[in-house]
């Protein structure tokens, strides 16, 4: 490293450093980090100081409600601290944090002492860019790192995709860092940097959010045109002015709001492991077999329809099976849902001489909400317990039959929640997950992951090229 790098990089880790905010936010980072180090979530309920003390889960109905799971409770918190406190308060406190690093270097005073070194303008301005990156950077990792190591500890789970949240943070202010830059540059004002790019970064994500409305929208009305009359004409009455206003919009403006979609993706690709059992008609997935439950047949791609997926017991219960498979919603000429199909199972049940009980109480995902059906048989002395669940996908519908000797709705409990959705009809999805599902590395442009980084990264080159060109031009 040569001597004027090490210089800058120093200038700019110092700069962070003598930051009083930062070590402000350093002090709420460890106020959120330390809860995990005295709080954990286990499977026989909430525990305090390493098991020092234990609440049962029953005791905490009124908090976390019916659903009990260790690990969905300690996802929900990452959720709440990293994506709502994190991802976007924290942002807006880095912002102000930072607003006033390029303004204080050109104060008169200052800034005859900072240009008289032998360092170009540019490289010195880019040292204050990086200065604020760097101090997300530490914020984000300490807060991300100290959150995984504390819940390992004492909750004895934290996904290790977890550390992921990293670069979406730093990723996002990156580029919102480089509109504090130029207005910086340009009005040599903190204050109005600050509340520039707060604006900026408010009124961004609301442009990508309602451009994400729209497309959804244009999409939805088309399918239902064609659904109607495939041949026919039809008239939008959106002014297409303002379909093109927000594709403009969308093409030029950073794309905050992919960030946490596109590490998300990414992490998949490199972390997760190819899916167990993928429906080649629905696209529904299993990543991998419950716990105790061996796959019998081929992996990978099957029509669930003509091969049901069959899982035996591996060991302990030799009766126990499970299987997944896919009929046609249409029936005797009228179309079920899962509700009416699971309440005519549960009337056929009780018809003949089965006991009826309730479904376990869970969380199983994003558009995996079955509709189940617990029951248990009496036979020969001996009453295996049974379960059967339905999802409703487009013109199909899976089921789910799961037999045990015992509490077989939380067999297919654990079944549900190593599915995933992948529907190939986007009528009904909500916008959210619609986007999410368009989004993706060979997409068309307007739904294409390198183009959102790409277009992104290019915006804040130009901005900080402008605030380079500008400062050149500052006389002194």
């Amino acid at each position: 490293m040569s001597p004027t790098v090490r210089a800058l990089f120093l200038d700019a880790y110092y700069q962070v450093l003598d930051n009083k905010v930062f070590r402000i936010l350093v002090v709420l980072v460890i106020v959120l980090v330390l809860p995990t180090f005295v709080f954990g979530a286990r499977e026989e309920g909430f525990v305090i100081l390493f098991g020092m003390k234990t609440v049962p889960w029953e005791n905490l109905a009124w908090l976390v409600g019916h659903n009990s799971n260790p690990d969905l409770i300690v996802e929900k918190f990452q959720e709440l601290v990293v994506g709502g406190l994190a991802g976007t308060i924290g942002i807006l406190f880095s912002i102000a944090a930072t607003a006033f690093f390029v303004p204080r270097m050109l104060e008169k005073g200052a800034a005859d002492v900072v240009f008289s070194r032998p360092v170009g303008r540019v490289a010195l301005l880019f040292a204050r860019y990086c200065a604020g990156v760097l101090f997300v950077a530490i914020l984000a990792a300490t807060l991300v790192v100290g959150m995984h190591v504390g819940l390992l500890l004492v909750s004895g789970r934290s996904d290790p995709a977890f550390l992921w949240t990293i670069l979406t943070i730093v990723y996002i202010f990156a580029l919102v860092h480089a509109v504090s830059v130029l207005v910086g540059v340009i009005t040599r004002n903190s204050v109005a940097a600050l509340l520039v790019t707060m604006l900026f970064f408010t009124l961004n994500g609301c442009v990508h959010n309602i451009w994400i409305l729209s497309d959804y929208a244009r999409e939805q009305g088309d399918l239902a045109r064609n659904d109607q009359d495939p041949d026919a004409v039809h008239e939008d009455k959106v002014p297409p002015i303002l379909y093109h206003s927000l594709d403009a919009l969308h093409f030029t403006l950073p794309k905050t709001t992919d960030a946490d979609l596109i590490v998300r993706k990414l992490r998949r690709v490199i972390t997760e492991r190819p899916a167990l059992l993928e429906d080649g008609v629905t696209g529904t997935s299993v990543l991998e077999s419950p716990e105790g439950f061996e796959l019998e047949g081929a992996t990978g791609k099957r029509d669930l329809e003509h091969e049901p997926a069959r899982w035996k017991a591996s060991a302990g219960d030799s009766g126990a099976s499970l299987v997944l498979r896919r009929e046609a919603r249409l029936l005797d000429g009228k179309r079920r849902s899962k509700y009416t199909a699971a309440k005519a199972l549960a009337a056929q049940v009780t018809k003949s001489g089965a006991t009826i009980v309730a479904s376990p109480d869970f969380e199983p995902g994003p558009g995996l909400h079955p509709e189940m059906v617990c029951w248990t048989e009496s036979t020969g002395g001996s009453a295996p317990s049974c379960a059967t669940g339905f999802l409703s996908l487009g013109d199909w519908m899976l089921v789910l039959e799961v037999r045990a000797r015992e509490n077989a709705g939380r067999e297919l409990q654990s079944l549900v929640q190593r599915m995933r959705l992948d529907e190939n009809d986007p009528r009904g999805m909500d916008p959210a997950r619609w986007y999410e599902r368009k989004l993706s590395w060979t997409g068309p442009l307007r739904h294409n992951i390198f183009f959102s980084i790409g277009s992104s990264l290019v915006f804040a080159l130009l901005l900080f090229l402008l605030a380079a060109w500008r400062l050149k031009r500052i006389d002194f």
